[in-house]
């Protein structure tokens, strides 16, 4: 188990954050208040209309990355983010397939 004083969470957007945005907004100010780093990463394209809404939506202090097409893990090291912890409905859409291949050999 990683033992870091700051995690980096990263929590996808649609069917996941939405699927409870009560719970996840609860969720996420209990993490932001332990001292770590929540990101929200969606495949969403990156356009404005999609920014502003989950800006809207997400608590405070939440950073938005949206990885359209890329991999998402993939995107977030292009931005210098290396996450620590993924929530997400749809998993696969976290790591390259270059990954999946180190990670299970």
């Amino acid at each position: 188990m990683k033992n870091k004083e700051q995690l980096t969470i990263a929590i996808d957007f649609d069917e996941t954050f939405t699927a409870d945005t009560k719970m996840w907004s609860a969720c996420i100010k209990t993490m932001q208040d332990a001292g770590h780093r929540v990101i929200c990463v969606s495949a969403r394209r990156n356009e404005f209309s999609h920014m502003y809404e989950l800006q809207k939506a997400l608590p405070d202090g939440v950073q938005i990355l949206l990885s359209y097409g890329t991999p998402k893990r993939l995107y977030a090291k292009a931005h210098g983010i290396d996450v620590d912890i993924w929530i997400d409905d749809c998993p696969e859409a976290i790591p390259s397939k270059e990954d999946m291949v180190r990670m299970c050999g």
